[in-house]
């Protein structure tokens, strides 16, 4: 079986759509109005129901004993940032509105 790396985005009708949908690799999320299912899975992989927003990635491999799927909601007025900070682990990001910037910092 090839390794799952790659972010699936969906809508659904329900949260309990979406639960059902989830299974041991997704993450279900209410946003703005809407449930939206996040599961990891392998390019072209779709799940059943709902409707396809995007597929993210290639995400970087990390080799761990366990994997957290954790979906972050940010905001703030136009030109706002946030302290220099790091992550372990993979990161990917998907703009549902506005956009986003994003700098690199070397030591």
């Amino acid at each position: 079986m090839r390794a799952a790396n790659r972010i699936h985005f969906s809508a659904r009708c329900s949260k309990e759509q979406a639960q059902e949908a989830a299974g041991p690799t997704g993450l279900v999320a209410e946003y703005d109005g809407k449930v939206w299912l996040f599961t990891l899975g392998q390019a072209g992989q779709t799940s059943r129901g709902g409707t396809k927003v995007a597929e993210i990635g290639p995400i970087p491999r990390i080799t761990a004993k366990e994997y957290l799927l954790r979906v972050n909601e940010a905001g703030g007025p136009k030109g706002s940032a946030t302290a220099v900070h790091t992550h372990p682990g993979s990161e990917a990001f998907y703009v549902l509105k506005e956009e986003l910037s994003k700098k690199h910092h070397t030591a």
